[in-house]
């Protein structure tokens, strides 16, 4: 649950540790603006990336990722952070449909589950999916960001 008491600047200060860029493009999949915004600002200050993606849902990320099957071009993101509960396409039917897309699209992609819900179905059904890495519930503090981008390890290499 979200302690609105806690100032905004405390999500942004990130102590920092020294990534220096180790991952080219990460990606946020969630519809909430202001989470993409803080954790997009919170990649950033720690340096964790090049660039980041954003999309708003699963269907708009699922596209991407089935454009980069016929398209080599396309840079696929290390790590993709991914809400559940959004509109248009959920992110179990990202799963879905992620997980049957083949190994050369997904093979460097890891997943972590970033969203409010802390159902133990939920996370118990997370565990299903080989391209999961990770769960974790909403806010992630900059330690949490921290620890998940240095357990990054591609699934299929």
């Amino acid at each position: 649950m979200f302690d609105s008491k806690i100032p905004i600047n405390y999500l942004y200060n990130v102590p920092f540790n020294g990534f220096f860029m180790e991952h080219q493009l990460l990606a946020i999949i969630d519809d909430d603006l202001l989470f993409r915004h803080i954790l997009n600002a919170q990649i950033n200050r720690i340096k964790a990336s090049e660039r980041v993606i954003t999309f708003e849902n699963g269907l708009e990320a699922i596209n991407y990722f089935r454009k980069a099957v016929d398209d080599t071009s396309i840079e696929i993101p290390s790590i993709i952070f991914l809400d559940l509960n959004m509109p248009v396409m959920n992110g179990w039917e990202f799963l879905d449909h992620f997980s049957g897309l083949p190994t050369k699209v997904k093979e460097h992609a890891v997943i972590y589950i970033v969203t409010s819900s802390m159902v133990e179905e939920d996370m118990q059904r997370a565990k299903k999916y080989s391209d999961v890495s990770s769960y974790a519930v909403k806010p992630i503090t900059p330690a949490q960001l921290q620890e998940l981008i240095k357990e990054y390890k591609p699934k299929y290499s």
